[in-house]
């Protein structure tokens, strides 16, 4: 296990029934049910994880084994991930929630954190250690992991905070180690820009939805993360062409489908489409083989509204 130091001042931690203690500064830390905390969450996120965050699975048996070579679009995040984490890693999961099975598989060591208690008493069960903590300020020593990973959390860090977290994960991870990321980004592609003519509407449905407060445009992200000693070794761009009917209704079904009688169509589109099992294997495939094929080499790098990426720590 490693050791736990403290946020402040990075000593040591030591622990007794219902606290820890750090050596250096002497600060103290309670525990809740066995989980140190660091951070007091906030109230949008314990409410949104009991909606929106469950425990992810690896796809079983057959399916698992499918879905390796099927192109099938709702599978690409685990397929990413699945490509770059290696067995026997020491993985550190930022905004682990309630946990993932796509990195805890095959690693020989993996800690959690996430500024939110109710998603991190469930992932306690699945992962080795796990804090409630800011990734900003995080309770690991320095060059503790050969890979962090995020999924769906650079975008919910606030802009004036974001160097001080990549500052951070550069630290705990070890030279030659890895930052594996799914990206919410800011966008350039004519679907957000429909979205932001109205900035009260783009407001509830791009930002308040997922509380995505922290949006980029891709080459922003790019850039922070070199600027924080980060070469970038594998980038894919999603979203960035042919929008996902799904998207419409997360995204544009609050107060636009009565101003435009397109966007209530393809709503009502995509409400078909995923209650009828065989249209949606066909539309998932032909979607997954266009992102797959035809997306990377089509649609500008600042069309993305996601990226997956894999920076490498420098050697120091």
């Amino acid at each position: 296990m490693v050791q736990l130091v403290c946020p402040a001042c990075k000593s040591p931690l030591q622990g007794s029934a219902d606290h820890l203690d750090c050596a250096g500064c002497g600060k103290q830390y309670p525990l809740r049910d066995g989980v140190p905390v660091f951070f007091k969450g906030e109230e949008f996120y314990e409410d949104y994880a009991a909606e929106h965050i469950p425990y992810v699975t690896n796809p079983p048996g057959l399916k698992g084994a499918i879905l390796k070579v099927l192109p099938y679009y709702s599978w690409r995040e685990w397929k990413f991930f699945r490509r770059h984490l290696r067995a026997g890693e020491s993985v550190l999961d930022l905004g682990c929630g309630r946990g993932k099975e796509w990195f805890s598989a095959g690693a020989s060591y993996i800690a959690g954190v996430d500024p939110c208690w109710s998603a991190l008493s469930d992932c306690a069960r699945h992962y080795d250690q796990v804090a409630q903590a800011d990734m900003a300020r995080l309770p690991f020593p320095d060059a503790a992991f050969d890979s962090v990973v995020t999924s769906h959390v650079l975008g919910h860090i606030p802009l004036e905070s974001k160097d001080d977290a990549l500052r951070e994960v550069a630290r705990v991870l070890k030279p030659g180690g890895k930052f594996i990321n799914l990206i919410e980004t800011d966008s350039q592609h004519e679907f957000v820009r429909y979205g932001k003519q109205d900035s009260g509407l783009y407001h509830l449905n791009f930002v308040e939805t997922d509380g995505h407060v922290g949006l980029e445009l891709p080459s922003a992200v790019l850039s922070r993360l070199q600027s924080h000693g980060f070469d970038i070794a594998s980038l894919q761009k999603m979203e960035s062409g042919i929008i996902h009917l799904r998207f419409y209704s997360k995204y544009l079904g609050k107060g636009y489908p009565e101003r435009d009688p397109r966007i209530k169509r393809r709503i009502a589109l995509w409400d078909r489409v995923q209650h009828n099992p065989l249209l949606l294997q066909l539309y998932e495939i032909g979607m997954g083989i266009y992102h797959h094929f035809v997306e990377p080499r089509l649609t500008p790098l600042d069309n993305a509204m996601f990226l997956c990426v894999c920076a490498v720590r420098r050697p120091v």
